[in-house]
């Protein structure tokens, strides 16, 4: 279940999230809280957004957990805290350095692809792919966390 969630192969990488305490559900949130922040950006989260978001949990089967589906329910009506952000980069600031730096390429772009996927479902125009500036801000965020 675990190789699913974070959708990287590499047994001994799998070995070091268990050994962090990061098992299948924990990896859930991890992945799931860059997606809602970008999509909250603005102040709201419009159809194509949450089809977005969505459409990224089902990739890695997380809308078929039952906790998946809860935390997202929630955090799809209500903005979640601020706080909740803030514990994500937290978290894995503390975790970062425990990859090594191939690994830390496939978080970077496991946990960056999908919100970059939600940023661009809400803006455009004739197919082209504009990101709001709140959502831009939310992205360059994150994106100082994995660098």
């Amino acid at each position: 279940m675990l190789r699913r969630v974070v959708g990287i192969q590499d047994d001994a990488f799998l070995d070091r999230l268990i050994a962090l305490g990061i098992g299948p559900e924990r990896a859930m949130v991890l992945r799931l809280t860059p997606l809602v922040f970008v999509a909250w950006a603005d102040g709201s989260i419009d159809d194509r957004e949450r089809e977005a978001i969505l459409r990224a949990a089902s990739r890695q089967d997380l809308v078929a957990e039952d906790m998946a589906r809860q935390v997202l329910g929630d955090w799809l009506e209500r903005k979640p805290d601020q706080r909740i952000l803030d514990m994500w980069k937290e978290y894995i600031r503390h975790v970062w350095a425990q990859f090594t730096t191939e690994e830390q390429e496939q978080v970077r772009n496991n946990l960056l692809a999908a919100p970059r996927e939600v940023a661009e479902a809400a803006g455009g125009f004739l197919g082209l792919k504009a990101i709001s500036a709140a959502e831009r801000r939310v992205l360059d965020d994150l994106e100082s966390v994995v660098r």
